[in-house]
Formats: structure tokens, sequence, C-alpha cells
């Protein structure tokens, strides 16, 4: 009877602590443990992530804008802090894992903590501020853009022509151009999906078809530059929206000095000869045709 009795406390036992465990499981923020600032100083380094995507980063030729305008940060928090802080850059696989939970879903309008933020302390990228990404991580604006359309042998000025015409669009999933054709009702099925970003451009470039894409002004102007053919015909989104950069929603200290470097940082002249080399065109005249387009 005895063994019985013990054998029954055991099961209730490993039952509550399974319980218990997965309760923590749930009310966790899917297993993302981001570190804020003092930890990343006394760690001695910077987990940043970076996309192969022009003007983020290339694993050859020039160095693009943003790889080292994080380099130039990490310098600044080591000259601050009086600490030596190392830059391990980590090549995010695809755009999606941004945004991803710890069982590799993409969850558009839930609050949680994205579980690469438990790999890296820092998204340094272009990545459209919009609401839904605020929920999950705290986004540090950097520069102005405007979503535009671009076309191969056709041209559209709206999203509503481009459903007009019965073009097809190159996009990507998980990002604000798919969230833009998804408001408007665009036939998904004539979506055409590439895996990154950096390669809608060139994916409508190669195509075959009279189609078109949605780009954000920075990106798109500076690759219609090398890929000759395709033209910006016309605005997907008439507000001008922002990109920038990400940190967990945890990590307000680390938030609160790249926001800071951000303000510095955009009155300098080591800044404005950085974008004038990445874009062709210098930082006032971007911000200038911006308000004409």
């Amino acid at each position: 009877m005895k063994s019985t009795y013990t054998g029954r406390i055991r099961v209730i036992a490993v039952a509550l602590s399974c319980f218990f465990s997965l309760t923590i499981s749930l009310l966790s923020p899917l297993g993302a443990k981001a570190r804020d600032l003092e930890e990343i100083l006394d760690s001695g380094y910077l987990a940043v992530s970076l996309r192969d995507r022009d003007t983020v980063w290339h694993p050859t030729g020039p160095k693009q804008l943003q790889e080292r305008i994080v380099e130039i940060f990490a310098e600044n928090l080591s000259r601050k802090f009086k600490k030596a802080i190392k830059l391990k850059k980590i090549i995010v696989p695809d755009f999606s894992t941004f945004w991803k939970d710890k069982s590799g879903v993409v969850r558009q309008g839930d609050t949680y903590t994205p579980a690469y933020l438990s790999k890296v302390d820092l998204y340094a990228d272009i990545l459209t501020v919009n609401e839904w990404r605020k929920k999950l991580v705290l986004m540090i604006p950097f520069m102005p853009v405007k979503e535009l359309i671009f076309c191969r042998g056709v041209a559209a000025v709206d999203i509503q022509d481009l459903i007009a015409q019965k073009l097809y669009v190159y996009s990507t999933k998980t990002t604000s151009f798919h969230t833009l054709l998804q408001a408007a009702q665009f036939p998904e099925k004539r979506i055409i999906f590439v895996r990154r970003t950096g390669d809608i451009l060139p994916a409508l470039h190669q195509g075959g078809k009279q189609a078109c894409a949605i780009l954000d002004s920075d990106s798109g102007l500076y690759q219609t530059r090398r890929l000759p053919g395709l033209k910006m015909t016309g605005v997907a989104n008439e507000s001008i929206s922002q990109i920038g950069w990400a940190t967990a929603r945890s990590s307000g200290q680390l938030a609160r000095e790249i926001r800071e470097f951000f303000r510095k940082f955009q009155k300098t002249k080591r800044f404005k000869e950085l974008f004038q080399k990445q874009y062709g065109l210098s930082y006032n005249d971007y911000l200038k045709l911006l308000t004409t387009l």
C-alpha cells in the first residue's frame, strides 16, 4: 500500500512539474532572452544581424552603408564607455527570420519577442517601421523613404493600376511591400515571390514577363541605376515612412544610445560622404526628391 501511495505522489509531482514548466514557457517571450546595454558592455562584444543585400552588407566588394554605420556605432560605444567593444556580424538567412517566434512562425498582430533576438543584440538593417513590427521590437528610425513602383516594359502609377492592368508583381513575404498589396486586395496568385528583398528588382530585371515591383525609394533608386530597362513609374504609398534598426523591447538602454548616435551622426561630414558614395546623390538631395514624388 505504501509503495502504491508513494508512486501516486511521484506521478502527481511529475505532472505538477510539467505543468509549471509549461506555464513558465508560455508566459516567457517564447524563449528569447535579449541583452541590454550593460550586459553588452560587460561582455565586450555587440552582436549585430545584417542581410546580404545592397546598402546593408555584401560578402565581397565595397562595404555597404549599414555595415559601415554599425561599425562606427560600435566604435562610438567603445569611446563613450571606455570599454573595448568587438563587433560580431551575423548574417541572417532570410528576412522573415527577423520576426519568427520560437516555433518558426511570424504572427503579425501578436506581441512576442522574436527568437532571433536571443542570438543578436541589434538588427542593423533597413527595416520599415510599421505597427505590427513595433509590437515585436523597438524600432529606431534612421531615414525617410517612400514605397515606389518600379516596372519593366510597362508602367503603373499606383497599386490599383497594377490590379486594373492585371500585372504580375515581384515581392517577398512578411515585408511592408507584401502588406501593401494585401491591404489593396491585390490577387496573391499574381505575386511572384522571391526569397530575399534584395533580389526583387534583379528578378524583375531578368524575368521574361512585363511586370512591376514595389520597393523603398532608397533601395529602388539605387538599384535602377545599375539595372537598365527598369523605371520608377509610380507611388505605392503616398505617405513618407521610416526605415531603421531594431532591438528587443527589453533593450531600452541600447535603443536610446542608437537614437542619440543617429541624431548626431547624420549631421556629420562622414555620414554625408558615406551616403553620397552609396547612393550617388547627397542626403539633402535625396530628402528633396522624396517631397516631389
